[in-house]
């Protein structure tokens, strides 16, 4: 895998993924370097998905970070499966829904996984 000059897309932060496409067909060329331009309109396509995906998560009334795990992992199967986007950008865009969430004050994304709620209440009530 060759290293990218991540100072040719200012603005992208570095944890966004820029990389080319390692799925091309061995019989397509593939530049190995993605432009300006198509790599900032990935970018704000996935900013703005994020928003998509953070209203539609915190719609749902989940219990705790268990409940809300298995929420982003069927949403995250739905993008790759049923809209074919990048495994590696549907990755970025959950990980920047949790921070939505948590910013927000979502009770689900404020808990750690593996802690419910519910057995801890139930704990509380022995």
């Amino acid at each position: 895998m060759s290293t990218i000059d991540r100072s040719y897309y200012p603005g992208i932060p570095a944890d966004f993924p820029i990389e080319v496409h390692a799925f091309a067909p061995a019989s397509v060329q593939t530049p190995l370097q993605r432009s300006q331009e198509e790599v900032q309109d990935d970018y704000e396509a996935m900013l703005e998905l994020s928003r998509q995906q953070m209203a539609v998560l915190s719609a749902l009334q989940l219990a705790d970070a268990d409940a809300l795990e298995i929420a982003i992992a069927r949403e995250s199967q739905m993008l790759k499966c049923y809209y074919g986007i990048w495994p590696a950008h549907v990755d970025w865009v959950m990980n920047r829904v949790r921070l939505l969430l948590k910013e927000a004050g979502h009770p689900a994304a404020l808990q750690t996984p593996g802690t419910s709620t519910h057995q801890d209440d139930k704990e509380q009530s022995q």
